[in-house]
């Protein structure tokens, strides 16, 4: 017995749908068994393309109204025109692909189902790909545009001079669109690359790419103070962070020199277009090291990003919370940072590593899955007037 899921009547429509689909079958064969009749004068190859021309005018058609319907699956009437157009034009069930927007195991379960109940192509309804009630965007542009210009309207107000424009809004569904949140367009971007394609800075070991740049700040949110940082990028790890309130190309030179008597020479340096970076007397020093001196584009920033994201984690993240009334109190902000950035921060980029762990090759094993328990007291650090902090396992005294 048929469920009544799929036939709201039950069995009282199973035999009147059983014998419909028969008789329906039925007037599918009779229909291709008749052929008018035909001069023997037209050779076989016109009518082998006469009769292609009428099953592909027939798909078409099918084609237009399966189209016009914009449903994913097809309609009643629709379904009934597949089945009649196979029947018709006898087709191959290999080629059924090639005619209709169906497969073959489609329309052999339509059949299947004709067969059984003819009712089974109605009461299967097909899904839309928008629903049919569903405002156009246009007019909800239009009802907030109304909306804005005349404050003092009500939702039944404004339903009523749209339906004096020929639109039909319920005073609720005004109500629903006023209420909702109007998306604000993006600003367009400006494309500063010209179409050029800049290819990604791949590093495979430390002290192989360093990046450098200056950034401000300001002392009592007057006074200009410069800070220069200088970060790995393999490792992520800041080298320096020095504050002056004059960046010449002689305090960078002499800053730079620390760093590499310190922790090595690396092989390149990424800085941007700054007077001080295309000084003689750093490209002197960059000759003398021998270190291959690389330059940012022209509006592409993003060539020179690690250490733009470090200049942005560290303002808003720490520098930004306290107000600077000296350069000394900013250079033992700036020391505190660098400490805690280097040595205790986690960094989702380096697989939560801290930089010194990457840069001196001591990675953390990551627990595993089974591990729920804590194995050791746990130490709280705070760092920066309790603005920093970290979490680590304390050691055994």
């Amino acid at each position: 017995m048929l469920s009544g899921k799929f036939y709201p009547e039950g069995f009282v429509l199973y035999l009147p749908g059983r014998l419909i689909g028969k008789l329906f079958l039925f007037i599918c064969k009779l229909y291709r068994s008749y052929h008018p009749t035909r001069k023997q004068s037209i050779p076989s190859d016109i009518v082998f393309f006469q009769e292609e021309i009428k099953r592909l005018r027939t798909a078409n058609s099918i084609m237009k109204q399966y189209i016009r319907r914009r449903r994913l699956k097809p309609p009643f009437l629709t379904k009934c025109r597949m089945i009649l157009f196979v029947f018709m034009f006898n087709v191959p069930h290999r080629r059924i692909h090639l005619y209709l927007p169906v497969s073959k195991s489609t329309i052999l379960r339509y059949i299947s189902m004709v067969k059984t109940n003819f009712f089974g192509l109605l009461f299967k309804r097909s899904r839309f790909f928008l629903p049919v009630n569903k405002t156009p965007k246009d007019i909800e542009l239009l009802v907030w545009k109304i909306k804005e210009e005349n404050l003092s309207w009500g939702y039944l107000r404004i339903a009523l001079h749209l339906w004096r424009l020929r639109v039909f809004l319920s005073p609720s569904t005004v109500r629903r669109i006023v209420l909702r949140p109007r998306p604000v367009p993006a600003p367009p971007r400006k494309d500063r690359t010209d179409g050029k394609k800049f290819k990604p800075i791949v590093v495979i070991r430390p002290n192989a790419l360093w990046s450098i740049d200056l950034t401000t700040l300001r002392v009592f949110g007057i006074f200009k103070v410069y800070v220069l940082g200088i970060i790995d990028h393999y490792s992520r790890k800041v080298f320096c962070l020095s504050s002056t309130f004059h960046p010449t190309a002689e305090w960078i030179v002499c800053e730079l020199n620390k760093v590499c008597g310190v922790f090595g020479v690396p092989k390149r340096i990424i800085t941007d277009n700054g007077g001080q970076f295309i000084s003689t007397v750093f490209q002197e020093l960059m000759t003398i090291s021998g270190i291959n001196h690389v330059r940012t584009s022209v509006g592409h920033p993003q060539t020179n990003g690690k250490i733009e994201r470090f200049f942005q984690s560290l303002k808003y993240e720490f520098v930004s919370l306290f107000f600077l009334r000296s350069k000394g109190q900013l250079d033992g902000l700036l020391a505190e940072y660098l400490l805690y950035y280097n040595e205790f921060r986690l960094h989702e980029a380096i697989d939560g590593q801290t930089p010194n762990a990457v840069h001196y090759d001591k990675r953390t094993e990551k627990p595993d899955k089974s591990s729920k328990r804590i194995r050791a007291p746990i130490e709280e650090i705070r760092m920066g007037n309790g603005h920093l902090r970290a979490y680590r396992l304390k050691e055994a005294a």
